[in-house]
């Protein structure tokens, strides 16, 4: 675990309708959700991609062609982290860079129409911001916008490349979502403490509505986060029960997130929901410990991280959807 905001690797009522939240959101239904644990024989088979041992694996998601999955390495033995790409068909992972990076990053998220990488980098001297690569491993460099602080996290991309939604953490508990023009280097708050306190975010397929980890309340334990949706018409909670690290699926049908709901031990696993709420479906069994779905390009599976079957080490593994 990095630093002290932690979605596993680092660590709102209605909402006033801005020219800019108008603009970023659109109008989405209110639902509830329900799920039942299935059994593990109802749960569909899943194919890991990295096994290697003394490393920890996290945070994937996919290139843009939906041929290699990118995520955090964590070498356990000197307590660092590095950006691997490995190829979804299978293969051997290998750095992204070089060299190591000027910071310690997690979160990828790749871009899918400028082909950028953006990632949460924690520096030296213990502050977050975004940062962005190039998929070959060059042009590392820092995020600036005016109205950021020093502990920003959790960058997701939306489709246009220009904009991305962030995490800030600084100057209260919890966070509140921002969105940056990386362009114009201005970035602005759509979310208030005062109505809830968010993680971190995905941005729907057509940019108008952002699923968000949240809960409310004065102060903030992720442990106790809920998937909400905002949009248009404000912001609501996508599935009542706890819930976090929400991501869409390319069709803007369904969200996946990790959930310790119904877990014996308060171990993780991958579940999915509607786009506009309703019956939860539960995709890994509680004994990997999943975290951190991402879907393929295609819609057709889903990355997370978990713990191997065969060591104590957390691999990247794949689960077929639908299944």
């Amino acid at each position: 675990m990095i630093g002290r905001r932690s979605d596993h690797s680092f660590g709102p009522g209605a909402l006033g309708c801005t020219p800019l939240l108008l603009v970023a959101l659109s109008i989405a239904g209110c639902g509830s959700g329900n799920s039942v644990s299935p059994s593990t024989d109802d749960l569909p088979p899943l194919r890991y991609v990295t096994s290697d041992s003394g490393t920890e694996d996290r945070t994937p998601c996919f290139s843009p062609d939906g041929e290699l999955l990118l995520f955090e390495r964590r070498f356990t033995d000197t307590d660092r982290s590095e950006l691997f790409v490995v190829p979804v068909a299978g293969g051997a992972p290998r750095p992204l860079t070089a060299s190591p990076l000027p910071v310690r990053p997690s979160r990828p998220s790749w871009s899918r129409h400028v082909g950028d990488i953006a990632f949460t980098g924690l520096a030296g001297d213990g502050r977050f911001g975004v940062w962005l690569i190039a998929p070959d491993g060059s042009g590392v460099r820092e995020v600036l916008a005016t109205g950021l602080s020093d502990e920003v996290l959790y960058p997701a991309w939306y489709q246009d490349g220009r904009h991305m939604v962030v995490v800030d953490f600084g100057g209260g508990e919890g966070g509140v979502i921002k969105r940056i023009d990386t362009q114009r280097g201005v970035a602005e708050p759509l979310t208030d403490r005062r109505d809830v306190l968010a993680g971190m975010p995905s941005v729907s397929p057509n940019g108008k509505a952002i699923a968000f980890a949240g809960q409310k309340g004065r102060r903030y334990l992720q442990e106790r986060n809920r998937i909400w949706l905002l949009d248009r018409k404000g912001v609501w909670e996508l599935d009542p029960r706890q819930g976090r690290t929400p991501a869409w699926s390319p069709d803007g049908k369904w969200v996946a997130f990790e959930s310790d709901r119904g877990s014996p031990d308060g171990s993780y696993a991958v579940f999915v929901v509607p786009r506009d709420g309703g019956r939860v479906r539960q995709v890994t069994p509680f004994e990997i410990n999943a975290n951190h779905p991402k879907w393929s390009p295609d819609g057709q599976q889903i990355a997370f991280s978990a713990r191997s079957e065969q060591d104590e080490w957390r691999h990247i593994a794949l689960v077929d959807f639908p299944f």
